[in-house]
């Protein structure tokens, strides 16, 4: 057994932002086209950065208004939160603004990186200067636009908002055993987008 520090990332948004396809994209390099709705779902994945061994927990929330009520549980303890719209919805944009603030009022913390993410871009691109304005405004870290469909700026993006928990949290984060074979830190930085 290995010791190994822990990272926990939520995405939430809407319902049919994709959220659930970024996921399955990022752990298994794959594209489902069909939509069923998520009540939870967990994929973990295991890397390595500069010698040190980290254990990511992907946590996938529904978006439905029926499972609202249980997001407490999800937001506890995550290390990044990543609030997910679809480009080609005005709506799931419409709504960013109050998944944010219950995820602010339910177990983050000032450290917690918030990343804003556009999906589907193969569908509908936003400029560069409109992500960087809304992300801007909202208190975002980081901002991206993705297509889970075609993995464009996929796995950029879990990557780097890994590496931005590391920078931030640092010796912070939980070390765990793990089988491989199966104080105050500092405040939001200089935000980054990528279209």
């Amino acid at each position: 057994m290995d010791q190994s520090k822990s990272i926990k990332i939520i995405l939430i948004g809407k319902g049919y932002v994709g959220k659930t396809s970024l996921l399955l994209n990022y752990t298994k390099g794959v594209f489902v086209d069909t939509y069923q709705t998520t009540s939870e779902g967990l994929e973990r994945r295991q890397l390595e950065r500069n010698g040190e061994k980290y254990n990511i927990s992907l946590w996938d929330t529904a978006g439905q208004y029926l499972f609202h009520s249980i997001l407490p549980m999800y937001v506890r303890g995550a290390n990044a939160v990543i609030m997910v719209f679809a480009t080609d919805s005005l709506h799931s944009f419409s709504e960013i603004d109050d998944w944010k603030s219950k995820v602010m009022k339910r177990g983050t913390n000032e450290d917690t990186v918030l990343v804003l993410v556009a999906n589907k871009c193969d569908v509908q691109r936003m400029t560069e200067n409109d992500m960087e304005q809304l992300a801007t405004f909202g208190g975002y870290d980081l901002c991206f636009q993705t297509s889970a469909k075609t993995g464009e700026n996929v796995n950029r993006m879990f990557e780097e908002t890994i590496d931005l928990v590391i920078e931030r949290f640092g010796d912070n984060l939980q070390k765990r055993d793990i089988d491989l074979n199966r104080e105050k830190q500092p405040k939001r930085g200089s935000l980054k987008c990528t279209c």
